[in-house]
């Protein structure tokens, strides 16, 4: 039970990993258009369309790793986005660094619920003797997240990052790193590694 409940978590870690390197807009005309596009569909969980606009993005790796059914659970956890643009620095004519504040959820505190909704239905399933399948228990993993996730006044984190863009074939793209991932998802990569400790 706990293999697979681990399982489930780390599961939902590469899914929301694989959707940061896919954030998407419309405007390409500048790096800062860019960023505000990106930050804006994925706000929006307009994820299918964000391929072009980040430095080799791997959709392939989402699918091999079979996370499509939670991508409704993902989108949660960045709707909350918001952002100021408040600086960029031309590095040279093919690279900018822009400053910007983002502030989204806390998922920390979010993820201390998703503990207790795990364990209250591990102990149903304990009381019940019937062993779910793995895929129930992902599916019932997501859900309880989900519930967690959209509650009303959770708490906020803000962070400022500096995210590259570079011009690649007259087109201007993002290049996504770790600082990136941690301020739209509300630091999500250490709440589960607190999560998963638990279960090793």
């Amino acid at each position: 039970m706990k293999r697979v409940l681990k399982s489930s978590l780390a599961m939902l870690l590469v899914a929301v990993l694989m959707f940061s390197l896919v954030a998407c807009g419309e405007n390409r005309n500048s790096p800062e258009g860019v960023l505000k596009s990106a930050l804006n569909e994925l706000k929006a969980g307009n994820f299918e369309k964000a391929e072009e606009y980040f430095l080799n993005p791997d959709r392939t790796m989402l699918k091999r790793a079979g996370m499509e059914s939670i991508g409704d659970s993902i989108s949660i956890i960045f709707k909350e986005i918001e952002y100021e643009i408040i600086s960029k620095e031309n590095v040279d004519e093919n690279t900018v660094n822009i400053t910007v504040e983002i502030t989204t959820t806390d998922m920390t505190p979010v993820f201390n619920d998703l503990f207790s909704g795990i364990m209250e239905y591990a102990m149903t399933v304990i009381s019940s003797g019937v062993e779910p399948t793995e895929e129930e228990i992902t599916q019932k993993v997501s859900e309880i997240f989900v519930e967690c996730a959209s509650k009303p006044d959770l708490a906020k984190t803000t962070s400022e990052v500096v995210v590259k863009a570079v011009k690649f074939e007259d087109t201007w793209k993002l290049e996504a790193d770790e600082a990136f991932f941690d301020a739209i998802s509300g630091e999500l990569s250490k709440a589960i590694a607190s999560m998963t400790t638990i279960f090793e």
